[in-house]
């Protein structure tokens, strides 16, 4: 493995003990902690100067997520990343796109620039899931509910000509402007338990724009979750997969 796959190891599995923990990784926490551990002589670590070296540049995580027992944390940590080695690995989620995905393909001939919105689909969020359901032809309906670790999952989406278990995370226009990590969730986890979902194909929609720590925490996630292909459909793409099947 190289230094860059240990690396993503070392913090794949720093971030699911935050997940674990329900922190969020502010800070970049995570980052920080890998990098103690993997970076020059470091890594044959002991505990203590472990935990030393990353409170001393941990603050602001720790008064974030109001962690009361900090040792104990790190200490939780250092036992998760103390049986990896350079010689395991988390795996390489693929990131993929609409075109990508067969069921979604004639998208690719519809052009952004063909399409009548700015940048949002005024489409409530359970249209969007009856739409989708109808291009992929999945007959079952999926109700909604605070808890639910996905908004539809289905056996019907095709992959590289191979039917996959798929779990789609939808947001409609409920989210003014473009949506936060804040806005995944009352406690900002959604995306957390879409990937916790048995599927080989993960989507993330929403009717606007994602902003950019959001799609950093997509892929953190994708990361922990060891997730085979996610894909991150915003409002453009949404329009683009609808307008492709007439549904627009």
């Amino acid at each position: 493995m190289t230094n860059d796959e240990y690396f993503k190891s070392v913090r794949g599995t720093i971030l699911e003990r935050i997940n674990k923990e329900g922190y969020q990784d502010y800070d970049d926490f995570s980052t920080i902690a890998a990098k103690t551990v993997t970076e020059g002589d470091s890594t044959n670590i002991r505990q203590d100067r472990f935990k030393k070296e990353v409170s001393s540049h941990a603050t602001g995580f720790f008064r974030f997520n109001q962690v009361e027992d900090r040792s104990r944390f790190l200490e939780l940590v250092f036992s998760d990343i103390e049986g990896l080695t350079e010689t395991s690995t988390k795996g390489d989620p693929r990131q993929i796109y609409i075109e990508d995905i067969d069921s979604f393909s004639d998208a690719a001939e519809v052009e952004a620039s063909d399409l009548e919105i700015d940048d949002r689909l005024e489409i409530s969020e359970e249209e969007v899931k009856n739409r989708l359901r109808e291009i992929i032809n999945e007959p079952f309906t999926q109700a909604d509910w605070g808890g639910e670790q996905n908004d539809l999952f289905t056996s019907e989406v095709r992959l590289n000509d191979d039917r996959v278990d798929t779990a789609f995370m939808l947001k409609g226009p409920s989210v003014s402007g473009e949506m936060y990590v804040s806005d995944a969730g009352k406690r900002g986890d959604q995306v957390q338990r879409l990937f916790e979902s048995p599927a080989d194909l993960f989507i993330v929609q929403f009717n606007g724009k994602f902003e950019d720590r959001l799609i950093k925490h997509i892929k953190e996630q994708a990361e922990v979750a060891n997730a085979g292909y996610y894909c991150i459909m915003n409002g453009t793409d949404t329009a683009r997969v609808l307008e492709a099947y007439d549904l627009l």
